[in-house]
């Protein structure tokens, strides 16, 4: 395997892929020697359910996804899915995409 790359058609959603290419990263990081145990695995806002998070957390990893608000008007609600959010790390993210 030369690396983790996922070909699908152009129309294949992000969220379909995503247990089968995080999969192969994984995999392809212990082939390479590189621990990825414990790093953190940014997402924006699309990805932002319990599947998703539960996945990369089978991974040994830490999920790092903006939540998403989906409609939500109670001040208490929002407040809690912002508790575990790390804003910092997230800001790197679109540092990082943007370049």
């Amino acid at each position: 395997m030369l690396g983790p790359i996922i070909v699908k058609p152009v129309n294949q959603q992000d969220m379909v892929i995503l247990p089968e290419s995080l999969t192969k990263l994984v995999i392809f990081s212990k082939q390479t020697g590189l621990e990825l145990e414990k790093s953190s695995f940014t997402l924006d806002s699309g990805f932002d359910s319990k599947t998703n998070k539960d996945l990369i957390k089978e991974h040994k990893l830490v999920p790092v996804i903006n939540p998403n608000r989906r409609n939500t008007k109670q001040p208490i609600a929002i407040a809690r899915m912002y508790r575990w959010f790390n804003k910092a790390q997230y800001k790197e993210r679109y540092k990082v995409e943007r370049t």
